[in-house]
């Protein structure tokens, strides 16, 4: 049961990430200078589900989907 739930999580965030680079920052590996775009998106998520995406988790897992691509 772990297992599937892990795995379950490591998709999600990497789908996160993926989602982050290819439609936030249309495909480029680092957002534009200044952007406030995960802010943006952290209070977004925040607001829509909760606990666990503040801007910190979002890099995170920008930083996932980018080494695991």
């Amino acid at each position: 049961m772990h297992l599937c739930v892990n795995s379950a999580m490591v998709n999600a965030y990497w789908q996160i990430g993926r989602l982050i680079v290819e439609c936030e920052q249309k495909g480029e590996i680092r957002a534009e200078y200044g952007s406030q775009q995960l802010e943006q998106l952290s209070r977004s998520l925040q607001s829509d589900f909760g606990k666990g995406f503040d801007v910190t988790n979002l890099r995170n897992m920008r930083r996932f989907y980018i080494t695991l691509r």
